[in-house]
Parts: structure tokens; C-alpha cells; sequence
């Protein structure tokens, strides 16, 4: 979710983030809710499938994608996207971590199908709208600085 810290940048607060590499847990150690899970993605017909779980009875996702190659890179769509600061919280402290990588290339996109636990898994109501979607290729290196008490 989108946070901004009284004095502070703006940046992202992570409910969760599920990873398949063991040795990423150990941004636990920086606050950060990383949890293993099984994920995939894959074509599904013209669109892309994302899925995800964590152990078998825990949340998961099951999200299919139709990508456009319109870009897109309205106000919008950058205010969501344009987060170089991550926040958590570690030992009762807020503390703010910088992120650095390029500017998101962003695609049109629209949600074709969505079933998840994710929210009510993060102690959220369900979303009540269709979800607005983008989809990008990526950027190359996302890196981290230290992290700080906020």
C-alpha cells in the first residue's frame, strides 16, 4: 500500500511478499514480511496467468492477465509506480529503506479473472472494484540502501 511518513518521502508498505527463494527470508531481518510460496506464471492462451500459494492451506492467488502493447504513463500510472522508499518495521522502529532502479515501462492491461486470500490473509476487507492493471516487462537491477529509522 502507499504510505507517506510525516516528514518523510513517499513510499510503499509491504503487508506481504511471497518469494520461492529460501535465502530471501533474510530480509526478515529488515521488517520485511517475506513469506515462501509457490508461484508461477505462465501463458494462458493470448493472456498470462499468475498463481501463488503459500503451504497448502495458506493465502493464494489466481490471477489471469490480457496485456495490451499500449504503454501507458499517465500521472497516474507513475504516482503508482514511481516508490523509491520502502517502510517496515523492525524492533518497535519504523525504519525506511531506499530503492533504486529505472522507471517502471508500464503496458495496458486488464484483469481478466482474480480469486485470492491475500487480503483477508493482511486483516483487509475484500476489494469492492474492478482492479486497476498494468503489466511491464521489468527493469534491470532493483537495488536496496540501507535501511534507517524513519
Amino acid at each position: 500500500t502507499y504510505v507517506r511518513h510525516r516528514g518523510g518521502p513517499p513510499g510503499i508498505w509491504f503487508f506481504s511478499l511471497d518469494v520461492t527463494q529460501p535465502l530471501l527470508l533474510a530480509a526478515r531481518l529488515l521488517g520485511l514480511p517475506y513469506h515462501l510460496a509457490k508461484l508461477t506464471i505462465g501463458p494462458d492462451g493470448a493472456n498470462c496467468r499468475y498463481t501463488g500459494s503459500r503451504k497448502p492451506t495458506g493465502p493464494s492467488y489466481d490471477i489471469t492477465v490480457r496485456t495490451s502493447r499500449t504503454p501507458t504513463a499517465g500521472p497516474l500510472d507513475e504516482w503508482l509506480t514511481d516508490r523509491f522508499h520502502s517502510y517496515s518495521t523492525r524492533a518497535g522502529i519504523l525504519w525506511r529503506t531506499p530503492v533504486r532502479h529505472e522507471p517502471w515501462p508500464l503496458l495496458q492491461a486488464t484483469t481478466v479473472s482474480a480469486t485470492q486470500t491475500l487480503t483477508r490473509a493482511a486483516g483487509l476487507p475484500e476489494p469492492s472494484e474492478q482492479p486497476l492493471t498494468h503489466t511491464s516487462p521489468g527493469v534491470g537491477p532493483v537495488t536496496f540502501g540501507p535501511a534507517r529509522p524513519a
